[in-house]
């Protein structure tokens, strides 16, 4: 017995190679035009939510030591984020894709490329939810400490995070 999916792959493979076969244009080829740039939408969103990490990470290890310098020992546990993931965020060439069936090809792995991506966002949104949270809590403890430092962390990231991430 063929699992469903399997059997809707097949039968996409089996119409590219009757469609190559009775020469008819390739409808994969546009489907690639149109998945490439959705590709390219979702590449440009993430690296945007990758660059609010960075900012986030680089905010919350000036607050961190602010508050070790103040009050050593009592803030040692708190850890700062580090950034470590890697994404190949490439997308096929157009131009190298010769024929149907490549173009079949391509555009699966392009598909379950854009599906990854997009579920690696909504986490990476769901940790940047969290990330504002704490970074606000930082902010709010080393008000007590050195004002200025809360203060410019306040208005240069976490205001617009928070407006951003939380709808705030």
């Amino acid at each position: 017995m063929v699992s469903a999916p399997l059997k809707s792959f097949k039968d996409s493979l089996n119409r590219a190679y009757a469609s190559v076969m009775a020469g008819e244009p390739c409808r994969y080829l546009e489907e690639l035009k149109e998945a490439t740039n959705r590709f390219k939408a979702l590449r440009l969103q993430y690296e945007s939510t990758v660059a609010d990490l960075k900012t986030i990470i680089s905010a919350e290890s000036e607050l961190i030591s602010c508050l070790r310098l103040h009050a050593p020992g009592y803030f040692d546990n708190l850890d700062v984020p580090t950034l470590t993931a890697s994404v190949n965020l490439e997308t096929p060439g157009l131009s190298d894709v010769k024929g149907c069936d490549e173009a079949l090809r391509a555009l699966l792995s392009l598909r379950s490329r854009e599906s990854s991506l997009s579920f690696m966002i909504s986490e990476l949104h769901r940790f940047l939810v969290n990330e504002v949270i704490r970074l606000s809590g930082l902010v709010a403890l080393c008000r007590h400490y050195e004002p200025q430092l809360a203060e410019r962390v306040y208005s240069e990231v976490l205001d617009k995070l928070v407006a951003k991430y939380l709808g705030l």
